[in-house]
């Protein structure tokens, strides 16, 4: 799964964000990484992230590419890159289907 985005100052994620240098926050990160999970595999859910690491902002306006490394089973590796440039990466524990905690 590959997804392309790009916010701008005027997001509402952004606004109020550290003002006059603002900066994508991180749970919204985590939270665009679990929308499209969820969106590209509609019987899974995430159950937790792990191993979940800021390595650089994501800045308004940088065109960013989340990718996700998941071919079934209880794991999956996520990311955003910007360019070459690691934003975040996360391990995430993934629910099977009909498993009642996640639902």
């Amino acid at each position: 799964m590959v997804v392309d985005f790009q916010l701008g100052e005027q997001d509402s994620c952004v606004q109020g964000h550290f003002p006059g240098a603002p900066v994508v926050p991180g749970a919204w990160l985590l939270a665009k990484m679990d929308l499209c999970f969820r969106a590209a595999f509609p019987e899974h859910r995430i159950r937790a992230f792990s191993k979940v690491k800021f390595p650089s902002p994501l800045l308004p306006g940088e065109p960013a590419r989340l990718s996700c490394d998941y071919v079934g089973g209880s794991k999956a590796k996520l990311q955003i890159l910007v360019g070459e440039r690691v934003v975040v990466q996360a391990n995430a524990s993934v629910a099977e289907p009909g498993d009642a905690a996640v639902e």
